[in-house]
C-alpha cells in the first residue's frame, strides 16, 4: 500500500537578465522521504549555447537532471532537476548556467516520494494553441510533475482541467513558465498535462513520473522470533 505524496512547498523566482547563476532561497518541510524537483528556464537569442545548465546544487548538494527541452534553435531552454532527501529547512537553490542568459526558477518540495530515480520522463516542443506533454508511470499513484516554457508575456497561458497548478508566471524577456503536478491515483497510465495560450507560440515542455514511497506492513518489519530448536539429548 502507498502512502499518498504531499505538496510542501512551491518557490518561484523573480526573473532575471543577462546572469549565469541565480540564488533562490526554498523552504523543505519535516517530512518524510522527501523530494526536490526545479524547474529552470533560460533564453539567450544572441549566443543559444548559453543556455543549458551545467551545474545546479540545493543547500550545496548536487541536484540530478531528469531531462531539457531547447527550442527556437536552442535560443530557449526548460530543464528539469531532482533531489532526494533534501535537508529540512530554508537553504539556496543555485544553478548555473554554461553563459548569460535571461533566466528563472520555480521549486517545489514534496514528502512520501520513493527514494529512486523518476520512473519515467518524457519531453516535447512544438509551436500552437495547445501545449502537452504525456508520460506513463511505473507505479500506482505517482506524482506526475511538468516543467514547461512558452515565448509569449502578451498572452493568457492556462492549464487544462486535470492538472493542479504550481506556477504560472512571466519572467523577463518575453517568455512564460508554468508547473503542473497531477497525483494520479490507481493504476498507471498516461498522463497528459496541456496548456492553453491565448495565442500560437512556440514551446517545450519536460514532464516526469516519480513513485509514491511503499509503506511496509508492520508485520514484516521484524523478523518473527522462534524458538531455538535443540537436537535430541542437547542440554538446554
Amino acid at each position: 500500500m502507498a502512502s499518498p505524496i504531499v505538496h510542501d512547498a512551491t518557490t518561484i523566482s523573480a526573473g532575471t537578465s543577462g546572469v549565469s547563476t541565480l540564488t533562490v532561497s526554498h523552504p523543505v518541510g519535516n517530512g518524510t522521504f522527501r523530494l526536490l524537483i526545479v524547474t529552470a528556464v533560460s533564453e539567450n537569442t544572441v549566443t543559444p549555447a548559453n543556455t543549458p545548465i551545467s551545474t545546479l546544487t540545493y543547500a550545496g548538494i548536487a541536484m540530478s537532471k531528469v531531462n531539457n527541452q531547447s527550442f527556437s534553435g536552442g535560443n530557449e531552454n526548460v530543464e528539469q532537476w531532482y533531489l532526494l532527501s533534501p535537508p529540512v529547512g530554508t537553504w539556496d537553490c543555485i544553478p548555473t548556467w554554461v553563459g548569460t542568459a535571461d533566466v528563472g526558477l520555480i521549486v517545489s518540495s514534496y514528502f512520501n516520494v520513493a527514494q529512486t530515480p523518476p520512473d519515467a520522463n518524457a519531453i516535447t516542443t512544438g509551436t500552437g494553441l495547445s501545449f502537452s506533454a504525456s508520460v506513463t508511470p511505473l507505479n500506482n499513484d505517482s506524482l506526475i510533475y511538468s516543467s514547461l516554457m512558452d515565448q509569449s508575456s502578451s498572452n493568457t497561458l492556462t492549464l487544462d482541467a486535470g492538472p493542479t497548478q504550481r506556477a504560472n508566471t512571466i519572467f523577463v524577456g518575453f517568455w512564460k513558465e508554468g508547473a503542473a503536478e497531477t497525483l494520479q491515483s490507481g493504476a498507471p497510465a498516461a498522463v497528459t498535462h496541456s496548456w492553453t495560450s491565448g495565442a500560437s507560440q512556440t514551446y517545450g515542455m519536460v514532464i516526469t513520473a516519480y513513485a509514491p514511497i511503499t509503506s511496509v506492513p508492520i508485520g514484516a518489519r521484524y523478523k518473527p522470533l522462534r524458538p531455538r530448536a535443540f537436537a535430541p539429548g542437547s542440554a538446554r
